[in-house]
């Protein structure tokens, strides 16, 4: 574990001494709760389409605009080293080559979660005031967020995997970003969708990275957070197991080929 913890500490010191992107990641998550403050403010109040008010449903934006944008690009990290050829060097080393993946990327996240988490607040706080939220709805908010993060950093390195097979693995990463845009929850609670769409949003890990951490975050239910834990455990768990039969099958075919 030592190996992997200092992987972690030099990602999270990188990261931080990356001003420019910390700098472009921050400007970026501002222009979109801008965008969104003024979009459904408006939106919301007229159409009716959610019971809650515009103060918290900026709120309930800036959580999942938090996560979303912390999570780091881990996927172009793996499809890199397969198309330089990086990633042969790697194997040999005494440690997984996941495990570094991963504890790059967490290093990463906990970066930008830290740096992202004080500019949605100030921001929002400063567009819409504060808000009350429970000792546990706290909890919920960095707990949640931790294991979201972890959930997300899976999800994009299963992505990176397809290069063994894809070489290109960006229409991939695409149809991710908007099944997360659609099915997580990120402009509207999912209480608000069609029935039929919350049945399928529940049945993925979208929801919970997203809409049901944020929604559970501003109104704490002890059933509900149960159940959004074992979720985020469940799905890491399946992620996790998926990855690594994803790379021993694709260090068979590089193999196979040669390389």
């Amino acid at each position: 574990m030592s190996k992997y913890l200092k992987v972690f500490s030099l990602s999270c010191d990188h990261t931080w001494r990356n001003k420019q992107a910390l700098i472009g990641l921050s400007l970026f998550l501002v222009i979109c709760l801008i965008i969104f403050a003024n979009l459904w403010k408006v939106i919301a109040r007229r159409g009716g389409l959610t019971t809650m008010d515009p103060q918290e449903l900026l709120w309930y934006i800036a959580l999942n605009q938090w996560i979303l944008v912390a999570i780091p690009r881990t996927e172009r990290v793996i499809e890199r080293d397969f198309r330089t050829g990086k990633l042969a060097y790697l194997i040999p080393r005494p440690m997984s080559y996941l495990g570094y993946v991963f504890a790059q990327g967490c290093g990463q996240a906990f970066v930008y979660m830290a740096v992202l988490g004080v500019i949605s607040y100030i921001f929002t706080w400063g567009f819409v005031g504060s808000i009350t939220i429970s000792r546990w709805g706290l909890v919920v908010v960095f707990v949640s967020g931790l294991l979201a993060l972890v959930l997300g950093i899976i999800l994009k390195m299963i992505i990176g995997l397809l290069a063994f097979w894809m070489h290109d693995v960006d229409p991939v990463a695409w149809i991710f970003e908007k099944s997360l845009f659609a099915l997580g929850g990120l402009l509207l609670p999912l209480s608000a969708y069609p029935p039929a769409w919350q049945v399928v949003a529940k049945y993925t890990p979208f929801s919970v990275i997203l809409g049901g951490r944020s929604a559970l975050a501003l109104h704490y239910n002890s059933v509900i957070a149960f159940e959004l834990f074992s979720q985020l455990l469940l799905w890491i768990i399946l992620g996790g197991m998926m990855a690594s039969l994803l790379y021993r099958r694709g260090l068979k075919i590089m193999s196979f080929g040669g390389g």
